[in-house]
């Protein structure tokens, strides 16, 4: 799920940033070796003449045989850390994909927005943060088709520091519901070059899904996670729309809380979900409506959705369905 990938972003910034700090220590001492003078640098590396013989044999006996070795290997480890993500995704570039050297890509399934946004009978946009950082958006977009409700979710997120695109993720999902139950879903995602995909559908008896990790059988009546639902915070198992898995959760008994949407602080009710290692928290008006989330990662960095439009309705989504 987007909450879970985009953790890798921050882990990939941790790598940099040691490579950084290693090549701050280890260039002054190759310098001082090659050259015979004493180097400035961090405090480590402030050694006076009468000491630098010592730190550089102690920088020689971690990267023998002297320290332009030291040197070498922290730039290619740090070219290695950025380059070799890049690559992975051109190789896993589809045949027909030959956009130019240098052209941006185009934003994944967000071509179609204004469209959607005009035909939806009710839309929830968020805009998505990490920490204080924005990165992109989520907005899903609820249709009625006759007996059935159709929901659609566009997801693009872009991880950058200054320059450098640390983690980029799309998804595209479409959920035809009958009642509280899913009766087919189609999606697409691309998570950082990572390609997966979602089909199933409800059969007489049973509901069957290819994804991940293969074609599954699974109870006639599936929930997703259906944030916009809030009828699927009474469920005891969802289906993971990126992967496909079908996952036991642990739902919170709701807590008062106060929120901030569009600017304004709001009373709120806060949920708390768990599934594996995922933890999430929800908060719903008293009318039911979807107000946001937030989750935390173990490094302390935390994703969180606010909420930019949502639904007019004040009786809330489930006077619809």
């Amino acid at each position: 799920m987007a909450e879970r990938n985009l953790n890798e972003a921050v882990r990939r910034l941790g790598r940099i940033s040691y490579t950084v700090c290693l090549a701050w220590v280890i260039v002054p001492t190759a310098l001082a070796a090659v050259s015979g003078r004493a180097s400035p640098g961090p405090a480590l590396l402030s050694t006076r003449a009468s000491g630098r013989d010592d730190v550089i044999r102690a920088v020689m006996r971690l990267y023998p045989p002297s320290g332009v070795f030291g040197l070498v290997l922290a730039l290619l480890t740090g070219i290695a850390v950025m380059v070799l993500p890049a690559a992975a995704r051109a190789q896993q570039s589809p045949p027909g994909d030959q956009r130019s050297a240098g052209a941006p890509a185009p934003d994944p399934v967000t071509e179609n927005l204004a469209t959607l946004a005009e035909q939806a009978e009710r839309h929830w946009k968020f805009r998505v943060f990490v920490d204080d950082k924005e990165v992109g958006f989520h907005h899903f977009y609820l249709d009625v088709v006759g007996d059935r409700h159709v929901l659609r979710s566009v997801a693009d997120f872009e991880y950058k520091v200054l320059f450098l695109t640390l983690y980029r993720y799309g998804h595209e999902n479409r959920e035809v519901w009958d009642g509280h139950c899913l009766t087919r879903i189609e999606s697409a995602t691309d998570a950082n070059g990572k390609p997966f995909a979602v089909d199933g559908r409800r059969l007489e008896d049973r509901f069957v899904v290819q994804g991940s990790k293969g074609e599954h059988d699974l109870p006639e009546c599936v929930m997703s996670f259906a944030y916009w639902n809030p009828e699927f915070l009474s469920a005891s198992r969802l289906l993971n729309t990126q992967t496909g898995e079908y996952l036991e959760v642990d739902i919170s008994e709701p807590q008062p809380d106060r929120l901030d949407v569009g600017g304004r602080e709001t009373e709120a009710w806060r949920y708390r979900l768990q599934a594996e290692k995922l933890e999430l928290d929800l908060w719903y008006s008293d009318n039911d409506e979807w107000l946001g989330l937030r989750t935390r990662y173990e490094n302390g960095r935390t994703l969180r959705y606010q909420l930019e439009s949502g639904p007019q309705s004040p009786a809330g989504i489930m006077t619809a369905l």
